[in-house]
């Protein structure tokens, strides 16, 4: 219980009472004889060190037994808690498991399940936190292929060449190159190469890179997206420059014109008055 106490005088002081109530029976509490509180007096009653309620987790997907589990200690890590659920099914995609984290409104996070099993001493096997849902998903054995910058795309081939796509058969582990030109027919001249990423299913996403015009391309795994960007056309690009550019003398000319009709219309008022 803290008090201020006044004293005419003096400066007021805080005062500080501490009681342990442990094993009182609070139905033999006297008011009269127990210690009396005072108007401004505030009364904190602590929780015991260490102390609190169940912090639950959910597991989804491709295991034994999926459903809420309660966390049996802070340092719980992912590992721990697949092994806890029976262990994953022969039909699970380790590489398309994600975390979504709602504490501290973190969403999704980005982990690799396959390592976080594998190694339980990896950067991956996190531990978990109240409120944490771990999905692990069927195989998925597509990849997606996003159009723009193919030759699919130049040439009309799909009514939506745009934002179009196509979902193909996934083939093995081999370059996003590859599945271009497999099943969209190669690069347009115009795409930026460069450009080309692949994001997993876990989130992640892996780009390209090169070296005069030289590039190495990232592997495509099961449920990864392909995408890439095409060049801007030059005229195009130009002509919104020039139509967005703002013309300073245009601008002169202007504020220039409004100034000099606003000191006329002032003499010819000053004039009619005179």
């Amino acid at each position: 219980i803290f008090r201020v106490e006044f004293q005419e005088g003096s400066p007021t002081q805080t005062l500080m009472y501490a009681f342990d109530l442990s094993g009182t029976d609070y139905m033999d509490i006297n008011p009269e004889e127990d210690f009396e509180l005072l108007p401004y007096d505030q009364v904190f009653v602590r929780n015991l060190p260490d102390y609190h309620l169940q912090e639950m987790v959910k597991l989804e997907g491709e295991v034994i037994y999926p459903g809420d589990y309660a966390l049996l200690n802070r340092s719980e890590t992912l590992a721990d808690l697949i092994q806890r659920a029976g262990g994953i099914t022969d039909r699970a995609f380790l590489n398309g498991a994600t975390l979504y984290r709602s504490n501290e409104n973190k969403g999704l996070v980005t982990i690799s399940l396959e390592q976080a099993l594998n190694k339980p001493s990896s950067y991956d096997n996190i531990a978990l936190k109240a409120g944490d849902i771990l999905s692990i998903p069927s195989k998925d054995q597509t990849v997606t292929i996003y159009l723009n910058g193919t030759k699919i795309q130049k040439y009309g081939m799909l009514t939506s060449a745009e934002d179009g796509k196509i979902i193909v058969p996934f083939s093995g582990t081999k370059s996003a190159k590859w599945y271009i030109n497999e099943y969209a027919n190669g690069f347009y001249s115009k795409s930026r190469r460069g450009s080309v990423t692949v994001e997993y299913s876990n989130g992640y996403v892996a780009g390209s890179n090169g070296f005069l015009g030289m590039y190495n391309y990232p592997d495509v795994e099961m449920g990864s997206e392909i995408r890439m960007q095409k060049r801007e056309n030059k005229e195009k690009k130009e002509k919104e420059e020039k139509e967005n550019r703002v013309d300073i003398n245009e601008i002169f000319a202007t504020t220039v014109g409004a100034i000099t009709t606003s000191l006329t219309l002032i003499l010819l008022i000053q004039q009619i008055n005179q």
